[in-house]
């Protein structure tokens, strides 16, 4: 993942170097800290104070620049955007429509994508609530559609694990392939989930004002994608968070 050794890393670790900026860049995507967070300020304050060296120079034209309170500027959230999208895997159509073939598809699919270690037959069909061959079938489509890699006999892992993965939007049957996938949602939140968060306002705008409003839940999207995990934890679980906004009635 990184372009440098592991003797390289220990001198990072100590201090006595300094990584190139495209290495930071990647080990800010690994650290996965939301754009507001304010250990990303105080790393890139650092960061940036040390590669300049000379300390006039820096407190004149670069302090300056870092004392922005708020919402982050336009700067950071394109990086935040750019670093996220260096992370991300554009599934091919027929990828995706492998994937919302079925449920059973869907949801061994996520599994697996987001998960660090490979998982077995069994394990999957536990977390599932599923038979053992239903799981063996939908990593059957998984491995012809290049999504799914068998390890032994009874595991089995994704190549693309760890990543985002980006629909296709364009192409003929995508509609059918997406309301198959938001069925698959609804329908494993009826029966064992439950809600966290409902809210909703609405607003009297102009569509241009409303549009630009966009731009604030794009970025609470995209810190909320932060805490993503790949391991196993006390209480992980797949949380779905989604965003729509609605023209209702011209007014």
């Amino acid at each position: 993942m990184f372009p440098f050794t592991y003797s390289f890393y220990l001198k990072l670790e100590k201090g006595r170097a300094l990584p190139r900026p495209p290495w930071l860049a990647r080990i800010v995507s690994a650290l996965r800290l939301p754009p507001d967070d304010a250990s990303l300020r105080a790393l890139i304050h650092d960061y940036l104070q040390d590669l300049v060296s000379d300390r006039m120079f820096f407190d004149v034209f670069v302090r300056p620049m870092l004392r922005v309170e708020g919402a982050p500027p336009a700067p950071v959230a394109k990086a935040v955007r750019r670093l996220i999208s260096e992370q991300a895997y554009h599934l091919t159509p027929a990828q995706f429509a492998a994937v919302a073939s079925s449920p059973n598809t869907h949801w061994v699919f996520e599994c697996l994508v987001n998960s660090r270690k490979p998982q077995t037959v069994e394990r999957l069909a536990e977390v599932l609530r599923v038979t053992e061959e239903a799981v063996r079938a939908a990593i059957h489509l998984l491995d012809k559609a290049g999504l799914a890699k068998r390890i032994g006999r009874n595991r089995v892992s994704c190549p693309i694990a760890c990543r985002f993965y980006v629909f296709p939007k364009e192409y003929p049957g995508f509609d059918e392939d997406r309301a198959r996938l938001v069925s698959a949602c609804e329908s494993q939140a009826a029966k064992r989930g439950r809600d966290l968060f409902n809210a909703g306002i609405m607003i009297r705008a102009e569509e241009g004002d409303a549009k630009r409003g966009l731009e604030g839940l794009q970025r609470a999207m995209e810190a909320a994608s932060a805490y993503s995990v790949y391991d196993d934890g006390r209480d992980s679980a797949f949380f779905l968070f989604e965003t729509r906004v609605r023209r209702i009635l011209p007014f």
